[in-house]
């Protein structure tokens, strides 16, 4: 449960929580006070880290010190659903019909979750993916090609300024890792499960060896995603394709580029700023 009940005591949500086995709140948004209620209700299990807003107590709501609630007073930006400072995101797949090595699944990406893949880490994961850590130093002001936040990152920000014309080429990509990820998924979890009922650290070797191969399996995919794209729209053109190919001409050089101009409105406004100033004599 998202917030646990923004805007509330988050009573009602402590409540609910704590006796629905499949029920979970996080720390977005919540006062310290309600968040050490759930775990003497409950247990800190049923508690998650949430990183919207740090647990900080009511001044989470207010907007002074006055005790007024005038957040929701005054206009504020409205949230995304994904938003381009994620560090990583996750849904969270919990079944409590497998053994809890396995029925527990986060589909986690790097990056916002517009442009991630979720690739799957399982809860029983005791291998941390190279491309997960801080590898090569990589850190928020350290760039690395071997780490994901940081590859997600250079892919997502080729992107932004062009969206309309790359984002088709970014979203087959990330449909395809994540069909097979899904594909894979029964299988992987059956043979797990035959694994685990003759020993469980074998399962969860082999599920944490599952977890670093899909995770640096799509970093790898990225990279030449982002090298492709740099190809295909460098300085402002697209290359023509064919068959999944850059195309080239009968003598053996790259075909002629498509220069697809500026949008429209883009248009509409210059001449609206710039009056007659570039008009074409007649």
């Amino acid at each position: 449960m998202a917030h646990m009940g923004l805007g509330s005591d988050n009573s009602k949500a402590i409540k609910l929580i704590s006796s629905l086995p499949n029920l979970y709140g996080d720390t977005a948004w919540v006062p310290i006070k309600s968040a050490i209620s759930l775990i003497k209700n409950s247990s800190s299990e049923k508690l998650f880290f949430g990183s919207d807003n740090p647990i900080d107590g009511k001044d989470t709501y207010l907007h002074n010190k006055t005790g007024d609630r005038s957040l929701y007073q005054e206009y504020f930006n409205e949230r995304p659903i994904s938003t381009q400072q994620s560090g990583f995101v996750f849904v969270s797949q919990m079944r409590s019909s497998m053994p809890d090595a396995i029925g527990g699944v986060l589909w986690f990406g790097t990056d916002d979750a517009n442009m991630t893949v979720f690739t799957p880490v399982y809860c029983c994961t005791d291998k941390v993916p190279v491309c997960y850590s801080r590898v090569d130093g990589a850190d928020y002001i350290t760039f690395s090609w071997n780490s994901s936040f940081w590859i997600f990152n250079w892919v997502a920000n080729m992107v932004y300024p062009r969206y309309d014309l790359m984002i088709e080429d970014v979203r087959a990509s990330q449909s395809e890792m994540e069909t097979i990820f899904n594909d894979a998924q029964e299988g992987i979890e059956s043979a797990a499960s035959k694994l685990y009922a003759k020993d469980p650290a074998q399962a969860k070797a082999f599920l944490t060896n599952y977890t670093n191969m899909t995770a640096q399996s799509t970093l790898d995919t990225w990279k030449r995603l982002g090298e492709f794209l740099i190809v295909k729209y460098n300085d402002g053109v697209v290359k023509r394709m064919k068959d999944g190919k850059f195309e080239r001409n009968s003598i053996g050089q790259p075909a002629g580029v498509i220069r697809p101009g500026y949008p429209k409105e883009f248009l509409e406004e210059y001449v609206k700023q710039t009056g007659d100033r570039y008009k074409m004599p007649e």
